[in-house]
């Protein structure tokens, strides 16, 4: 188990609704399908698009599905996460990128420094929650900013204006 994340293109402009109808048909032990649209991005435990969604987009009341995300709230994030890696030095990113042999190797494998943390607890904050995963500001925080601003960059290129995108929680 854990926090699985899914950014969905969809024609349907009820999403939201219609999806929390289609999770009560399943706590009712109802056979119904939904249609779920095409699934554009996957993300393991990034807890941080759980904050991005609530505070950007909003999510339903049950943080199962945000409201629907449009190109600028996208780009809006990928400037955000553009920012935080600014504020680490281009030769600890690129031993980052790297590799190293082992992980107490990594730059900030214990923690970022204070004064980025403390911009990525305002701009980007990880989320805690049940299986939701490391809350931690260190490697691995960079390691899913590199994920997330690496999936949506090819996404963002392709977005539609008569589409409807969401993203889906599921833990």
């Amino acid at each position: 188990m854990g926090l699985d994340i899914m950014f969905y293109e969809t024609d349907n402009q009820n999403f939201v609704k219609e999806y929390l109808d289609y999770l009560d048909y399943l706590d009712k032990d109802w056979n119904a399908e939904f249609a779920y649209g095409e699934e554009l991005c996957y993300f393991r435990k990034k807890n941080c698009l759980v904050s991005w969604a609530e505070r950007t987009v909003g999510i339903d009341k049950d943080c199962v599905v945000s409201n629907a995300i449009d190109k600028s709230n996208i780009e809006t994030l990928l400037k955000t996460i553009d920012d935080i890696l600014a504020l680490i030095p281009s030769e600890e990113l690129n031993k980052i990128e790297a590799g190293c042999r082992t992980y107490e190797d990594y730059p900030y494998w214990d923690g970022l420094p204070e004064e980025v943390v403390k911009i990525a607890e305002k701009k980007l904050p990880t989320t805690s929650g049940f299986f939701f995963g490391d809350t931690c500001y260190d490697t691995r925080y960079i390691w899913q900013l590199k994920e997330i601003k690496k999936q949506f960059a090819e996404v963002v290129k392709e977005m539609k204006p008569t589409k409807y995108y969401h993203l889906v929680f599921s833990w």
